[in-house]
């Protein structure tokens, strides 16, 4: 289960770098400037930055398994889409909407065991109560 876990991941990651080795094909099918098919790069990594933390904190109580299917599915449509994009702003919206799914992508890790780093800094009898005390 981790393998697969660890593979969907690690495609669903870099398949957002692959870009970077067409760019020039791109731009000749696009009819764009090599620094506009760039920016496909750079806006879903933006994206990601932006969408991160708050994706993190809306989605914190949402199921990870949820999350994760739903960032596949919109993962397989957004590249299925952008293999026959009519033009360079309908990728771009492909591009931010792919990034938009996988910025909830820290909730996908789980939590080690043993205290958080939120209860390190907690008195120590909040973090391990006195025998007895529970």
């Amino acid at each position: 289960m981790h393998a697969w876990l660890f593979a969907t991941a690690f495609v669903l990651y870099t398949g957002d770098y692959v870009i970077a080795g067409v760019l020039p094909e791109l731009t000749n099918d696009l009819g764009v400037t090599e620094g506009q098919t760039g920016q496909l790069v750079a806006v879903s990594s933006l994206t990601v930055a932006l969408a991160a933390p708050i994706a993190t904190v809306v989605l914190a109580h949402a199921s990870r398994r949820r999350l994760f299917g739903f960032a596949l599915l919109v993962f397989i449509f957004t590249k299925s889409t952008a293999a026959v994009a009519p033009s360079f702003a309908v990728l771009m919206i492909l591009r931010v909407v792919a990034a938009m799914a996988l910025s909830p992508g820290k909730r996908w890790h789980s939590t080690p065991p043993g205290p958080t780093s939120a209860s390190l800094w907690e008195p120590r009898s909040a973090v391990l109560p006195y025998p007895g005390s529970g």
